[in-house]
C-alpha cells in the first residue's frame, strides 16, 4: 500500500508562476493515479471557498464559511474538473474546529 501525498499549497504571497506548477503537479500526480485507487488529496490548499454551495453543487456542501476568494474559485475549479468534493464543507463546524 503506498502512502498518499500530502499538498501544502503556496501561500498567499506566492509568485501566480508557482502557483500554476503546483496545481500542474497536483494535476499530474492525480492523472497517474490508477482509477480502481481511492483519491485523497489532504492539505492545506490555502483557499476560501465561499458558501454558494448551489453554483458548486457536488464540490462544496452546504457548510462553507467566509468569501470565495481568487484562489477559492481556482481550487474550486479543480476539484469540479476532477469529481472532488471539498469535504470539511459538508459538515457543520465552529470555526475553531476549521482552523
Amino acid at each position: 500500500m503506498r502512502t498518499p501525498p500530502q499538498v501544502y499549497a503556496p501561500t498567499a504571497a506566492a509568485k501566480e508562476k508557482v502557483i500554476d506548477q503546483f496545481y500542474t503537479d497536483l494535476q499530474r500526480t492525480i492523472d497517474n493515479t490508477a482509477r480502481q485507487d481511492v483519491l485523497i488529496v489532504m492539505g492545506d490548499l490555502n483557499a476560501k471557498v465561499g458558501t454558494d454551495a448551489g453554483a458548486w453543487n457536488g464540490v462544496i456542501g452546504q457548510h462553507g464559511i467566509g468569501e470565495e476568494n481568487e484562489r477559492g474559485e481556482r481550487l474550486l475549479n479543480f476539484c469540479s474538473c476532477n469529481n472532488l468534493v471539498i469535504t470539511n464543507t459538508q459538515f457543520k463546524q465552529t470555526k475553531l474546529q476549521r482552523k
